[in-house]
């Protein structure tokens, strides 16, 4: 156990702890910043928040009939506010403009009402006429919920099961009510915060066996049996640096992405926030620990290949190399797939679940080879 906790020390000596450390504030103004401190970022987006989250609290998930009535009884009173201020606003009195009618179809080719409708909308920065413009596209995108997803049966559905899943929501009348806007956020958040975890893991993983190999201690170490062991020992101990990192990275992002404020959001089904199709009837709270689970098993496997190449490979170079190469791997093909669009039914059922359990798999065998390789290894 003495020798354990020496390796694990030997892993999280303080230049590579300050490495990371430098790394995550760097990657964190470069990446994660923008999606906490910009959310929700510009106008309309930031009314469709602030009305999303009045309606979420006023009607709850799904809208219906009557909910809905009551939202067009609530546009029409604010509708009336922004006449009325039109017809005492000095630019919109000399455009000509009285009503908000006729402020939506301002004329692109009239300098007066062009200039007007620029005054008010991007100088005054007036919140009513933006949260008319956010309540618009929500009257809209119910106004076209069955027409939404008979549209992506007839000229969007990639497969046959694709198509049996969109029936089955709009027999079900599993529509979307609310825009995507948060669902995206978190999953550009995720996204990213997953490639700041396997930037982590592998500059605190890679040097684990390298290091001893470049300072010429593994002929001295196999000269016992004890010595034989610390293989073994070393390779407990990166399994053990995983998980840390990834409780470290977990709590800390998760904690900060808590402070955009979607709680409001975590019991809605994600296909009521959701332009795209999704497999799973499952909340966006059930979806924030799916994609939890989905993190942690990409951590271990990721790290686990990063000791098995540090265990292989016979020098710095050699490890750089195929470090940036199994980087790129899951950068561009297991985030996008296996975390981004997880449950989206642009992929079969069954194509994400495959990868990762192929990744399960490959990774055991990887680490079954490597240490019968040690086992018969000859120094």
């Amino acid at each position: 156990m003495k020798l354990f906790w020496m390796e694990l020390k030997k892993i999280f000596a303080w230049p590579v702890i300050l490495l990371v450390v430098i790394l995550n504030l760097l990657l964190y103004l470069l990446l994660i910043e923008f999606e906490l401190e910009y959310f929700p970022n510009g106008r309309p987006a930031k009314d469709d928040f602030q009305v999303e989250t009045e309606m979420i609290d006023r009607y709850g998930e799904v809208i219906d009939e009557d909910e809905f009535a009551d939202f067009i009884g609530t546009y029409d009173e604010r509708v009336k506010d922004a006449n009325e201020f039109l017809q005492t606003n000095e630019l919109a009195i000399k455009a000509g403009v009285d009503s908000y009618e006729e402020f939506r179809n301002t004329d692109i080719d009239d300098m007066a009402a062009e200039e007007m409708h620029s005054h008010i909308m991007f100088e005054l920065e007036e919140d009513l006429f933006w949260e008319l413009q956010a309540r618009e596209s929500i009257i809209e995108r119910y106004e076209s919920r069955v027409m939404g997803l008979e549209f992506l049966i007839r000229y969007q559905s990639n497969s046959k099961q694709e198509k049996e899943r969109i029936r089955e929501m709009l027999q079900n009348r599993k529509f979307q009510y609310y825009s995507e806007l948060v669902l995206r956020n978190f999953e550009n958040y995720s996204s990213q915060g997953v490639v700041i975890i396997l930037l982590s893991i592998a500059i605190v993983l890679s040097p684990i066996y390298i290091r001893d190999k470049v300072r010429d201690i593994v002929p001295l170490q196999y000269t016992s049996k004890k010595g034989r062991g610390i293989f073994h020992l070393k390779w407990r101990a990166g399994l053990t640096s995983i998980g840390i990192l990834l409780a470290i990275h977990l709590l800390i992002y998760g904690g900060l992405y808590l402070t955009n404020d979607t709680a409001h959001y975590f019991f809605m089904h994600v296909y009521s926030m959701s332009n795209n199709p999704v497999w799973y009837d499952i909340t966006f709270g059930e979806f924030i620990l799916l994609t939890i689970v989905a993190i942690i098993i990409l951590g271990y496997v990721f790290g686990i290949l990063t000791i098995a190449c540090s265990a292989l490979v016979a020098n710095y170079l050699t490890q750089i190399s195929t470090q940036i190469l199994l980087f790129c791997a899951f950068a561009f093909v297991m985030i996008p797939v296996g975390v981004q669009r997880i449950i989206e039914t642009r992929y079969l059922p069954w194509v994400v679940p495959t990868i990762y359990i192929s990744l399960i798999l490959f990774v055991c065998l990887t680490d079954r080879f490597v240490k019968k390789r040690e086992l018969v290894k000859d120094i």
